[in-house]
């Protein structure tokens, strides 16, 4: 009996082997070691907002993965507390050694590969205007990255990187965090700006005066209007139109808000089907095929929001930007980029063009500085006008506080006269020093 119940109990489990036998089963590719890097992680901004979304994704995708910025703010400090993934100002802190980096600004990611030079890196370039961006053309660097085609022939052109290793990396946005209410209210006329690059100057005003002559209420969020928001994903469905430009248009697509990209005193039309992939290919950016703010064009935009059909407020972006930009389509792009190049082997070291990289990268560093020097003497000679002012002012309040006190015992006569000189004063001062 025992026999024939372990006979049995062994053919069974022989049955289930072939039954589930994995050894035709492709092999499970191992986690990989990842190193981004980004020249700062102090505030919500663009290129943070990418290096923290990543690292998240990559991390929940089983990934080991670590962050290199020599400024750990606010934004570094919470990834670390909450996600555990380690944050260090030097790359030879990393926890281990990188199966692959992922570049992030051209001095952090310098230093990263000189750190760990026998390691592929992959570059993501975010923009071509700032000094930090420009692409370190270094042997080791084997894919150039960008969210917009013109990149490719600037890449090129400026620094002769082959155009087969350019990979346009569209912009992505996490559709799960960002998602439109289920409760939305049509004709709520609430208009947002809501952008990290625009400074508080004629645009903002011309936004403002175009809204308030459209009847629609206007409010601002950014660095330049009063800080920043932490839960843009719980911000931007309270609004019907949305005043921004770059990655911000995709969270504000992803939440069912209309969109008008706005900057370098240029304002788009309302975003729609037709015109989504023109503005894609400039990753959402202010170009010169824009027209020009001013506040007709502001009123036109609205009145365009008002006069569209309510359902969907998106015009049906939304459900586009959900499937085909979300941040798991943009991880699984580059999952198979890591692992291409970490397949690749390593082309032999090239001297002279290694060399030239690094001498590019402390250029930039010295011109960055000189025009770090060049703002603190600005803002140093504004400290000083401002203390000189000060001054003015205290010493006014003091004579203003003396003849306060002595008209106490003057007749009605003098104290208007006291009166007419305090107005005085007040209009001296606001010719002088409007605001």
């Amino acid at each position: 009996m025992q026999s024939g119940a372990a006979n049995f109990i062994g053919a069974t489990w022989q049955g289930l082997q072939r039954r589930f036998d994995t050894s035709t089963l492709p092999p499970v590719e191992r986690p990989l070691k990842i190193l981004l890097t980004n020249f700062r992680l102090a505030e919500r901004t663009g290129s943070e907002c990418v290096t923290v979304d990543l690292a998240r994704g990559l991390q929940g995708r089983g990934h080991a993965v670590a962050v290199y910025t020599p400024e750990i703010g606010s934004v570094g400090e919470r990834l670390q507390a909450e996600l555990g993934i380690p944050v260090v100002a030097k790359p030879e802190e990393a926890p281990w050694v990188p199966d692959v980096i992922h570049g992030q600004h051209l001095l952090p990611t310098t230093l990263a590969l000189l750190a760990f030079p026998a390691v592929p890196v992959v570059y993501y370039c975010h923009g071509y205007g700032p000094l930090e961006e420009r692409p370190p053309v270094h042997s080791h660097v084997r894919r150039w990255l960008a969210p917009s085609p013109r990149f490719r022939d600037w890449f090129a052109k400026d620094f002769g990187i082959a155009p087969e290793q350019f990979v346009l990396a569209p912009n992505f946005v996490d559709a799960e965090k960002f998602q439109p209410p289920g409760d939305r209210e049509p004709g709520r006329r609430r208009a947002l700006l809501y952008h990290t690059n625009l400074r508080r100057g004629p645009e903002v005003e011309i936004l403002q005066q175009g809204c308030r002559e459209a009847g629609w209420s206007f409010e601002a969020v950014g660095a330049a209007f009063g800080g920043v928001t932490d839960a843009p994903e719980r911000l931007l469905p309270q609004y019907e139109l949305v005043f921004t430009s770059g990655r911000s248009a995709l969270e504000a697509l992803a939440c069912g808000c209309r969109v008008v990209i706005v900057g370098e005193g240029r304002l788009s039309p309302v975003l729609t089907p037709e015109t989504f992939d023109a503005a894609l290919a400039v990753n959402f950016a202010s170009v010169p095929e824009h027209g020009e703010l001013y506040e007709a064009a502001v009123v036109g935009a609205l009145q365009a929001v008002a006069s569209a059909e309510p359902e969907g407020a998106n015009t049906g972006l939304t459900g586009r930007v959900c499937h085909e930009h979300s941040l798991n389509v943009a991880l699984d792009r580059l999952e198979t980029l890591y692992r291409e190049v970490v397949a690749e082997p390593l082309p032999a070291s090239d001297p002279g063009r290694d060399q030239e990289a690094l001498h590019a990268a402390l250029k930039t560093a010295a011109a960055a500085l000189a025009e770090n020097r060049r703002e603190t003497a600005r803002l140093k000679a504004g400290w000083e006008e401002t203390k000189r002012k000060r001054e003015v002012v205290v010493r006014e309040l003091r004579e203003l506080k003396l003849k306060l006190n002595c008209s106490i015992s003057v007749p009605v006569e003098g104290r208007m006269s006291f009166l007419r000189w305090i107005r005085s004063t007040i209009e001296r001062r606001s010719k002088h020093h409007p605001r």
